[in-house]
């Protein structure tokens, strides 16, 4: 199974909006990342998502981007941010026929996922940056089940896919 995982993009506060949306600049980091799996050819079998707001806006914009039906969008408590990364991995599992499944959700719990997956140890420093994705090829859902191919951030897309910077990050 080819695993994007996808941090949720730039939030408002809970000062602005109790239930943290993105922004408009965090929309423009998903969305920016989507188009990138777009143009790389990925065909998602699957989108999963944290029920937190920031997260499933990111999914929607996924699925918008790539083609996936939005109502098939998956939301689950275990992708929340402190949820277990042990029954998050498991969960994935049962996504073990589908090819290529994107899950967008939060620190710590995408990195304790991606650390699972391709170390021993519990937790990696990655997904520090909102909209970052990366694309673990995974082989079994134990620990280094896992193998890296490749890790983005959305500024990082814009300058590859020629697009101007976005001064608002």
């Amino acid at each position: 199974m080819d695993l994007y995982l996808i941090r949720h993009g730039q939030a408002l506060s809970k000062g602005i909006d109790p239930e943290e949306p993105l922004s408009s600049a965090g929309r423009d980091q998903i969305r920016i990342c989507a188009r990138m799996l777009t143009k790389v050819g990925v065909k998602l079998d699957a989108i999963l998502t944290s029920p937190k707001k920031r997260a499933e806006e990111s999914a929607i914009i996924c699925a918008q981007e790539t083609g996936f039906p939005e109502g098939e969008i998956t939301a689950t408590e275990l992708l929340k941010p402190m949820a277990e990364e042990k029954e998050a991995v498991a969960y994935l599992g049962r996504f073990v026929g589908h090819p290529a499944v994107l899950v967008a959700g939060h620190l710590p719990s995408l990195a304790r996922i991606a650390a699972h997956l391709l170390t021993d140890r519990a937790e990696l420093g990655l997904f520090t940056d909102n909209g970052t994705l990366a694309k673990i090829q995974v082989t079994t859902f134990g620990t280094l089940g896992g193998r890296l191919q490749w890790y983005i951030t959305p500024e990082l897309v814009r300058r590859v896919m020629g697009e101007a910077p976005d001064d608002r990050l």
